[in-house]
């Protein structure tokens, strides 16, 4: 994640009006990495209480300020705050849900491998 987060991309600058463009689509895969990142940390613990969440949060929240703490030092990539309220709301979300997710995948798996 971190390499991804301070690599170069150079994506092309289409100025068409009439392309498909989404609105802060930074901000939505800040929020779906730091979901995926909480969650699967949820899904690794046995039993997940409100004070594994919150540390979950807590873990992923400086993880993504660390980031961004990097990219401004980085030339080609920028800090930002909206950044790092993506991540801690993906966090929380992922940490919300990892027992919820962690019972519909034990039930996949049990069924899945039953047969």
């Amino acid at each position: 994640m971190l390499i991804g987060c301070t690599m170069k991309v150079d994506l092309p600058h289409d100025e068409d009006p009439m392309k498909f463009h989404i609105p802060h689509a930074d901000k939505i895969v800040h929020f779906g990495i730091f979901f995926i990142l909480a969650a699967l940390i949820g899904l690794e613990k046995k039993f997940v209480s409100l004070s594994d969440k919150i540390k979950i949060v807590i873990i992923s929240t400086l993880y993504g300020i660390m980031i961004e703490i990097i990219q401004y030092f980085i030339p080609w990539r920028g800090f930002d705050y909206y950044d790092m309220l993506a991540d801690f709301c993906g966090a929380v979300v992922g940490a919300m849900l990892c027992s919820f997710l962690k019972k519909r995948t034990k039930k996949l798996l049990s069924t899945r491998f039953a047969r």
